[in-house]
């Protein structure tokens, strides 16, 4: 191979690495899009029926039970929730979410179908960490604020060690924001910073 060559093999790999990194920066972006804090929430509460369907795709059998929506029946500030022989099932519509509050005991669920964004604060709300969790075990420790937002698919989850546990409210000082709007907005650097870190993202 002359030297005409090996520039033109050199330049076509600096050309294949310029893609693959241009591609990779693309992806982080489109992650970081989807998956960040700063995101619509739910304007209305999802209807009861859908919500029995997505718990029936998840795979729980709850037949024409009647669900009960907790929190605000109206806005998607709640969820839809039911018990049947000491298991307790809950189901988010896409953007809905609880503000942030800690319980005195750990809390922990069982993520069926689609998924969450959830920010934890071991610290009063000073500092939050972010996650994204999909299917599988999410444990929330006791005492530990926390606040979470379904996903684009929803949440149909368990509910775990649920008895005997008290429900405590952060205050707005210490919160992320709500905006009238109910749009999501990072008021707290720390938040935005956790979750560029968590997707590698700076």
């Amino acid at each position: 191979m002359g030297i005409s060559g090996v520039k033109e093999f050199v330049y076509s790999c600096y050309s294949m690495y310029n893609t693959l990194w241009d591609s990779a920066v693309k992806s982080i972006e489109i992650e970081l899009h989807s998956t960040s804090p700063v995101r619509e929430l739910s304007l209305t509460a999802s209807k009861q029926e859908d919500a029995r369907i997505a718990m029936q795709k998840a795979g729980y059998n709850i037949g024409d039970k009647t669900l009960t929506r907790k929190l605000d029946p109206n806005t998607g500030e709640g969820f839809w929730d039911i018990t049947i022989n000491d298991c307790r099932m809950v189901c988010y519509g896409p953007g809905e979410y609880v503000q942030p509050h800690y319980h005195d005991i750990d809390e922990t669920f069982d993520i069926k179908a689609g998924g969450c964004h959830v920010w934890l604060s071991q610290d009063n709300g000073a500092t939050w960490n972010y996650n994204y969790c999909g299917k599988g075990e999410l444990l929330i420790p006791g005492k530990a604020w926390h606040c979470l937002v379904a996903g684009d698919e929803g949440l149909s989850m368990d509910v775990y060690k649920d008895s005997k546990r008290t429900i405590n409210w952060l205050d707005a000082e210490h919160s992320p924001a709500w905006s009238p709007t109910l749009t999501y907005t990072v008021t707290i650097q720390g938040l935005k910073e956790a979750t560029q870190a968590t997707l590698g993202f700076n």
